[in-house]
């Protein structure tokens, strides 16, 4: 599959988009590496510094992992608890003094990628609740928020 240049996304952020889908889909497992540069250059039909423009931004997101002279491989993913209370969007803007607001995007039955089936315990076929909202403080859209439910805990018609 050749990545296109005439898209106005950088080459280098849809190839990272690409490697992304495949691990969220389980396409690598955890701490299988990833195709080397020259498969990825013969596959996709990109220059080497743009792959590793890629394999550096999935390096940041905590998508992969690259350890000295080795090809990288897919990391284990990170849990972020803080400590103390959890509370909510709204409890958190309210507590720093910030009017918090929501605009829902979109609300549909939509079939998961195949990690998030598998934390939510449903088949990778079966169809989800999918909310996603704009967030903001102030007046100000700060985050896009994407949710995913189980079908049978919250059907929406």
């Amino acid at each position: 599959m050749k990545i296109s240049r005439e898209n106005p996304v950088p080459s280098y952020y849809r190839l990272a988009d690409i490697i992304k889908r495949k691990i969220l889909d389980l396409e690598f497992a955890v701490r299988e590496t990833i195709p080397t540069e020259a498969e990825l250059q013969k596959e996709y039909s990109v220059s080497r510094p743009t792959i590793r423009q890629a394999i550096e931004l999935l390096i940041k997101q905590g998508f992969l992992v690259r350890e000295r002279g080795n090809t990288p491989y897919v990391a284990q993913a990170k849990l972020a608890h803080p400590v103390g209370t959890i509370s909510s969007f709204t409890e958190g803007m309210l507590a720093r003094n910030i009017a918090p607001s929501t605009r829902l995007i979109s609300l549909c039955y939509k079939k998961p990628p195949k990690i998030v089936a598998k934390y939510l315990k449903v088949r990778d076929n079966q169809e989800t609740v999918f909310l996603k909202r704009v967030r903001s403080a102030n007046n100000e859209p700060i985050l896009i928020s994407n949710s995913t439910f189980p079908r049978n805990l919250y059907p929406i018609w």
